[in-house]
């Protein structure tokens, strides 16, 4: 796990990209939790920090690319860009210990994910 940021610095319902070492990855904390994503749109390589919008549906939330009106959900990575299926957004497992947000790039996540809580685990 690569520590990214403190939970504070993540505005609540909107993308933020942040680098770890040379990697940029997309946070999103909404609703008490922390999701992790590529930083760019699988589909068109757009910025979801920049251009991303956050919406919510049916219980799901999903990130927004106004590149071409793509949208992936961040509990299963699956997306459609124009009503077409689309690349999976990666994403990746987070984890909140003392403030600080934790990413693990080692794999994307390839289940169903609910992001993390944003209160603090005490090791």
């Amino acid at each position: 796990m690569a520590p990214v940021c403190r939970v504070e610095e993540l505005p609540e319902g909107r993308p933020v990209i942040k680098l770890v070492g040379q990697r940029p990855v997309a946070l999103l904390k909404i609703a008490g939790r922390i999701y992790a994503f590529d930083a760019f749109c699988p589909h068109s390589k757009w910025n979801l920090g920049a251009s991303g919008r956050v919406i919510t549906s049916n219980g799901n939330i999903y990130i927004f690319c106004a590149g071409h009106a793509g949208m992936w959900c961040l509990k299963t990575g699956l997306g459609k860009v124009q009503g077409k299926e689309a690349p999976k957004l990666n994403r990746y497992e987070v984890r909140v210990v003392e403030g600080r947000v934790y990413v693990d790039f080692s794999r994307p996540v390839d289940q169903p994910y609910s992001g993390a809580s944003v209160l603090e685990v005490k090791l």
